[in-house]
């Protein structure tokens, strides 16, 4: 009865409803580029979903051998890798480079704007990242712009070396003439490259933990998880584990919720989140100010959603296998409110004055406090629960 007066609690709040869900749940993407080392899928940056963040966001594949040809972007950047593993090499504004180091699967990697960046799938299998890219000197990313140090002339892809005379490249590099004009023009790809098997060894400054002693990348897989319950685990990337990311104000959330269970529902202090749902499937509902349901439906594995700042919202995972997420937001630090739970917010409301605010009887204000008392924020469900879902 507890469990079904909540789901009602959550009716009354504007978690169901039967208007269609918004363009908060992004469209499959589309492809961006296309070449023989490796593809971006992308979305339009026109998208409602980016507006309300103000963030761009796509999908990296890099082939084996394939080499992303070294750039930078003018917008801080978050990843979080998905399948395979790669070699990458990063490099400060001063020109010291970072220690070449392996990405793999679980890895976020943080990229501030303006740091030069490569990096070469030197496996046997294809690489995929999804990345999110947040402007530093306007509101949105509409107009990140991404800037590569060699590649064709290609339009609005090519590399802004073709930007400069011969006469400057000589002068710049040292070289004659033909070696300038060489320089610029014997890449034929725009993004990727193929290349061959990478030689060099690879410097490891990996810990044991996954987290990365040069402060740029973190295993959010190997990572022991901050909240484990019956009915699922959570692993936060905050500023005290990478501290990079007080400076970019991004943070990241592993979420593995088990079957029959529902991820609390809460609203984040601060920031807007976009997610990607990296395995099984569930029941995602957000809801507005207004009483409205901003998201309601369904999604699987490799469906991508955003929730606007404030916004409350809850995840049921209705498939017989656990389903996960990796969730990024825009602020350093992770401050969930929670409705229901032992963390609740309805929980620290007296009763007298949660009773006058839902109008109904102490005993039912008592039940909406102490609802789920002794879960953090993973519920297990009754299985006949998913009948009102």
């Amino acid at each position: 009865m507890v469990m079904r007066f909540v789901f009602l609690l959550l009716l009354a709040l504007g978690f169901a409803s039967a208007k269609d869900s918004s363009d908060l749940v992004l469209p499959h993407p589309r492809k961006v580029v296309k070449e023989k080392g490796g593809r971006i899928l992308g979305w339009d940056r026109d998208a409602t979903a980016f507006e309300e963040i103000g963030v761009k966001s796509e999908i990296i594949h890099l082939k084996p051998n394939g080499l992303v040809l070294p750039m930078y972007v003018d917008a801080d950047s978050l990843c979080y890798v998905l399948e395979g593993r790669a070699t990458a090499g990063i490099v400060r504004p001063s020109g010291e480079a970072t220690n070449t180091r392996y990405v793999r699967v679980g890895d976020v990697v943080a990229l501030p704007a303006g740091w030069m960046v490569w990096l070469w799938n030197t496996g046997g299998l294809g690489m995929k990242m999804f990345c999110v890219n947040k402007q530093v000197l306007q509101e949105d990313c509409k107009s990140c712009k991404t800037y590569f140090l060699a590649g064709s002339e290609e339009s609005k892809k090519g590399s802004f070396l073709h930007g400069f005379s011969d006469e400057v490249l000589k002068r710049t590099f040292q070289v004659d003439m033909k070696e300038a004009r060489s320089i610029v023009q014997a890449q034929k790809s725009s993004v990727f490259a193929d290349a061959k098997e990478f030689d060099n060894e690879v410097s490891s400054d990996q810990s044991d933990n996954g987290e990365m002693r040069g402060d740029l990348s973190f295993n959010m897989e190997i990572a022991h998880p901050d909240v484990i319950e019956s009915g699922g685990r959570m692993t936060l990337l905050d500023d005290t584990k990478m501290r990079i990311l007080e400076h970019l104000n991004f943070g990241a959330v592993l979420v593995k919720l088990n079957p029959s269970s529902m991820f609390a529902p809460q609203w984040l202090l601060g920031s807007g989140q976009i997610v990607y749902v990296t395995k099984g499937k569930g029941r995602v509902e957000v809801a507005t100010h207004e009483g409205q349901a901003a998201i309601d439906q369904t999604v699987d594995a490799g469906d991508v959603f955003v929730v606007p700042p404030y916004h409350p919202h809850a995840v049921v995972n209705t498939g017989s296998f656990p389903m996960e997420w990796i969730c990024i937001h825009f602020t350093s630090s992770f401050y969930p409110s929670f409705l229901s739970g032992s963390r609740s917010v309805y929980g620290s409301i007296p009763l007298e004055v949660l009773s006058a605010s839902l109008n109904t009887s102490d005993d039912v204000a008592d039940m909406v406090r102490s609802a789920h008392a002794s879960e953090k924020m993973f519920f297990t469900l009754d299985r006949g629960f998913f009948s009102i879902v």
